[in-house]
């Protein structure tokens, strides 16, 4: 390890070995983690600015909403995983965020797979496991829920955020005796669960009351942004976004009004950065308005007219989404 990665002052060895000490204290025993807690440099997998307070025992932001656990958690988890009649050879992680926590697993299992849905901490967290030397570590860009269904079965699996209720997809990846930790719930009603796939179904075990980011579906947005990045875009999305917020349900109820696919819609909620549900009711709204324009015609123009007022409606609500196409361009920056 080199000397950039031992760390000096509040990041040395010496405010190491006192992190590991309070959680040895805090009621974690076993010495295999605290061991490995104590030789990986966790201010390596956060920004500089925050490098000072990477041995507090706290989560801290990393960027993209998103957080590095608290090292209690991460050395609670972890001890968990191991805590079975084996140590599981072939782990599976969900979420790998800053790679802290599959840097701890790396050093302790044969074989971890991680699977994140961010791409910028996806390259982030891989270029610090080979600065580190791991090397047993896999890591793809993917959608958490689905897990790594090609290397499946997993001796156990680790998540390191929450879904509402454990995805019944993670489930079937766990093999016949293997484990899985994760945090399950809606943000102030999580708790820490222990589930062991039993030949004849899933045993499950509480282990706390917890407070994880949310685990979240899909990762279309995360594939394009870098693309976005490396082509220059950037910046002009994220006016373009600010712009469509300024709108907000207006162009959302007119989009609505045309004849776009739902596909479509949630599709561009992800890209836009915008919350589903207000998204959804002001598209339903438009679709609703256009309905009722398409009823209020046929009663004033008969049923026989039917396909041509759909098709006239239509040809609004495309003509409503190309104006506002150019409306964007013409005021986003």
């Amino acid at each position: 390890m080199n000397s950039a990665n031992k760390g000096i002052g509040m990041t040395s060895q010496r405010t190491r070995n006192r992190l590991v000490e309070r959680l040895r204290e805090g009621g974690i025993t076993d010495n295999r983690v605290l061991e490995v807690l104590r030789q990986i440099p966790r201010h390596m997998f956060m920004d500089e600015a925050m490098a000072s307070r990477a041995y507090e025992d706290t989560a801290l932001p990393i960027g993209h909403g998103q957080t590095i656990s608290q090292p209690f958690m991460v050395a609670r988890m972890t001890e968990v995983l191991l805590q079975g009649p084996t140590v599981p050879s072939k782990v599976l992680e969900i979420g790998t965020g800053s790679g802290y926590q599959a840097a701890v697993l790396a050093n302790l299992v044969d074989q971890l797979y991680s699977v994140e849905r961010i791409s910028q901490l996806l390259n982030q967290a891989r270029q610090r496991l080979r600065e580190l030397n791991l090397h047993n570590v896999q890591l793809r860009l993917g959608d958490g829920y689905q897990g790594w269904e090609k290397h499946a079965p997993f001796d156990a699996i680790i998540v390191t955020a929450a879904p509402e209720v454990v995805p019944r997809e993670l489930i079937q990846q766990i093999a016949i005796g293997g484990r899985m930790v994760i945090p399950v719930g809606k943000p102030l009603q999580q708790r820490l669960l222990l589930l062991t796939r039993e030949p004849d179904g899933i045993s499950e075990q509480v282990l706390d009351w917890v407070s994880f980011v949310p685990l979240v579906k899909g990762f279309f947005f995360e594939l394009i942004s870098p693309l976005l990045h490396d082509y220059g875009y950037w910046d002009k999305y994220l006016a373009a976004v600010s712009k469509f917020k300024e709108w907000g349900a207006w162009a959302v109820f007119l989009a609505g009004f045309s004849p776009i696919p739902y596909k479509i819609f949630t599709i561009s909620a992800g890209a836009l950065q915008l919350s589903l549900f207000p998204f959804v009711i002001a598209s339903l709204l438009g679709r609703g308005a256009r309905f009722f324009l398409v009823s209020a015609l046929m009663v004033w123009g008969g049923s026989k007219m039917e396909n041509q007022l759909r098709q006239s409606v239509d040809m609004i609500g495309w003509a409503m989404v190309v104006i506002i196409g150019v409306l964007y361009f013409i005021l986003r920056g």
